[in-house]
């Protein structure tokens, strides 16, 4: 099949010529040089003159005087025949696939948060909040463009659907991490039953009497396949999607690699690992990552984690060899792939933005840059912002941007992801990938300068500047701690000097520490997963008291003895603030910030110190949802 398609065959001339150049005619390799009809085919044969059949019945004959024996001659007959009809038929698959054909499931306004194929293909169950009401999950017949509440409760999060019909989902109250309670209920009705706590991912097992559960289990998260049974153990970072196979002895999941660069690993039930190899480049944001193994388990697909081509659905087969499935425009998710063949997905638009409010007004104001990007900081008087846009418009590295908060135009700085400000606002650090998976770390000015590249001695290339000292001539960095470079911890480096000063102990969270206003402590999260304050000076540190598992650091006050949080909440609408005084563990309230639009999602708050200017990101997402037949390309 190999040759037909791609090789020219060996010259065996036949005679007469004419009827040589028919045969050739037949053998083209571009559809548009063969005969376009059996009739056209017919005509030729029909077109050969009396001369050319009289020399035909001469070889014939020839050939007849040999005696070839009757089923040799037959069978070799037929095998022409046959190889080409299958050259016919492979090149016409080849380049002539019909168009993919798309079938839209849902209409109405809102987004889907999950969907999947029931056991038999024909129907799905998905969850999606429509027209501003809380969650719901629903059973859609195609066709139909209404679908049946399940009744389940409100904010429910479809997870997963077995070969028996019988759903899994999360239910509230969520945790900040997104962890909830794993429950279970037939499609067909009964009793719901709630199983596990602290849940954040599961997916069941091909035959529907376990499943694979991600979990959150004394402050370490975890991967068990079957339940109670480790086979990941204190998860740094959040699994980017995870599946069951469907002979139900692996499971493959997404994780970061070098960075923010995302790999596949395929994961058994005795907990070895095979490595697929990295799928993306180092991206700056994360957006609904699913994975989903083919029919016949030979490949896994999904939608591309770069920002640059979520339109892009790849396939990578078990040895880590990737190919695209197919281009869409716009940004899709996948879901499910059903036993035809049938592909679950859904496409969306959406908008990250920013509102804020600056020192001395009252009226909110949309401080946006472009249509996707993350706040990253505010400056310590208010009168600025700093954020980082993704997708598209923020270009495959990020972009990093500028906004006074009276309202003037963005500016773009460089390539990047911001991090924060320096006090007196005249710098701003930040990183930006680069090819081999490292990153660059710099701090650059917000006026006229030129940028500096931060490289500590000892740290291994991470060298992520998170404050400047009261002087400005020392930084602070998070990285790699001496000892073991699998642990983080936080320092203090001099770079006149070349003194590095750790503070606080390793194994702090992999994420960013928070600054007090003079300079003096860390807020930071612990080996323990608490939150703790670390004296810069090597003094004793001690826990953050009178935090519930709810409630989110936001930044410290002015007085540098209390700190701004706000508590989470299943519908986050709106961002309730209030004042921890950190020697008594007491919360007092002090705004419930309301957006001045309608939101799905109020988050990623900053406030000054004072209190006097404060911005947060927002969220608006619709999609819809579809069956698509006919991705699957020659592999």
């Amino acid at each position: 099949m190999n040759a037909i398609l791609h090789d020219e065959p060996a010259e065996q001339p036949v005679e007469p010529a004419a009827l040589n150049n028919i045969v050739r005619r037949c053998l083209e390799k571009r559809p548009d040089q063969r005969f376009q009809s059996a009739a056209d085919l017919a005509f030729a044969l029909r077109s050969l003159t009396p001369a050319s059949s009289t020399i035909t019945a001469a070889a014939i004959k020839a050939s007849s005087r040999r005696r070839l024996p009757y089923r040799t001659a037959a069978l070799a007959a037929a095998t022409i025949v046959l190889a080409f009809l299958a050259g016919f038929f492979l090149r016409d698959r080849t380049l002539h696939r019909d168009p993919p054909d798309f079938q839209r499931v849902t209409f109405r306004r809102g987004l889907v948060t999950n969907a999947r194929f029931t056991s038999d293909g024909r129907n799905i169950v998905y969850s999606a909040n429509w027209d501003g009401a809380p969650g719901r999950v629903f059973l859609a017949i195609p066709g139909n463009p209404e679908a049946r509440d399940l009744n389940l409760p409100p904010n429910s999060i479809l997870l997963s659907v077995s070969s028996k019909d019988e759903n899994a989902f999360l239910m509230g109250p969520y945790s900040k991490d997104g962890s909830g309670t794993l429950s279970r209920e037939s499609i067909s009705g009964g009793q719901m039953r709630p199983w596990l706590d602290g849940v954040i991912g599961a997916e069941w097992s091909p035959d529907g009497s376990t499943m694979a559960v991600y979990r959150v289990v004394n402050g370490r998260r975890r991967l068990e396949y079957p339940i109670g049974n480790v086979v990941l153990d204190d998860i740094k970072h959040v699994l980017l999607g995870m599946r069951v196979s469907p002979d139900g002895n692996n499971i493959v999941y997404g994780r970061f690699d070098r960075g923010n660069s995302v790999a596949l690993d395929v994961v058994d039930k005795s907990g070895k690992i095979r490595t697929l190899g990295v799928v993306s480049g180092e991206t700056p944001d994360i957006v609904d990552p699913a994975l989903n193994w083919s029919p016949d388990g030979r490949e896994i697909w999904f939608r591309s984690y770069d920002v640059k081509e979520w339109g892009t659905i790849y396939a990578v087969d078990m040895k880590g060899r990737k190919r695209i499935v197919t281009r869409l425009p716009g940004h899709v998710t996948v879901y499910d792939i059903s036993r035809d063949g049938k592909v679950l997905l859904r496409t969306d638009t959406r908008e990250i933005g920013i509102l804020g409010v600056a020192p001395g007004e009252t009226a909110e104001r949309d401080l946006s840059c472009l249509d996707t990007a993350y706040l990253s900081g505010i400056s310590i008087d208010g009168p600025t912002i700093l954020a980082t846009a993704v997708g598209e418009s923020g270009g495959p590295k990020g972009s990093v941007y500028l906004r006074k908060m009276d309202g003037s135009a963005p500016i773009r700085v460089s390539d990047g992801a911001a991090i924060g400000f320096s006090p007196d606002g005249k710098w701003l650090s930040s990183y930006t990938a680069l090819k081999d998976g490292s990153r660059r770390y710099v701090v650059s000015p917000t006026g006229a300068g030129e940028e500096r590249e931060i490289r500590v001695p000892g740290l291994g290339g991470v060298n992520l500047v998170y404050g400047w000292s009261a002087d400005d001539r020392s930084f602070f960095l998070h990285g790699p701690a001496k000892s073991d470079k699998s642990k983080m911890q936080n320092y203090v480096w001099n770079p006149d000097s070349g003194d590095l000063r750790p503070i606080g102990p390793e194994g702090v969270a992999d994420d960013l520490p928070i600054l007090s206003p003079d300079r003096h402590q860390i807020l930071d999260v612990g080996p323990d997963g608490q939150w703790w304050i670390y004296p810069v000076d090597g003094g004793p540190s001690h826990p953050v008291n009178g935090l519930g598992r709810h409630d989110r650091v936001i930044g410290w006050r002015d007085d540098n003895r209390s700190i701004f949080i706000s508590t989470h909440h299943d519908v986050n609408q709106t961002i309730p603030v209030s004042v921890l005084d950190l020697a008594t563990g007491q919360q007092t309230p002090w705004k419930e910030l309301r957006a001045s639009r309608a939101v799905d999602e109020a988050f990623n708050l900053a406030i000054t110190p004072d209190g006097r200017a404060w911005a947060y990101n927002f969220r608006v997402k619709l999609s819809d949802l579809y069956i698509a037949t006919g991705l699957e390309p020659p592999r």
